[in-house]
């Protein structure tokens, strides 16, 4: 499946370690990398959201 990311863009960015652990255990459990975990988290929260506002996410 590593290969439907071929054409895609990285990015990168600090969480805490609490959240960083309960992302691994996510993916552990659903035996998905927590890229992929980051990625639906995104996609979910666009698909609910009309339009992206700053102030919304900072």
């Amino acid at each position: 499946m590593w290969f439907r990311f071929l054409n895609s863009t990285q990015f990168s960015m600090r969480i805490p370690p609490k959240l960083d652990e309960r992302i691994k255990e996510y993916a552990d459990h659903d035996r998905i990398t927590k890229s992929k975990v980051m990625s639906d988290v995104v996609n979910h929260d666009l698909a609910f959201s009309s339009h992206l506002t700053l102030s919304y996410y900072f």
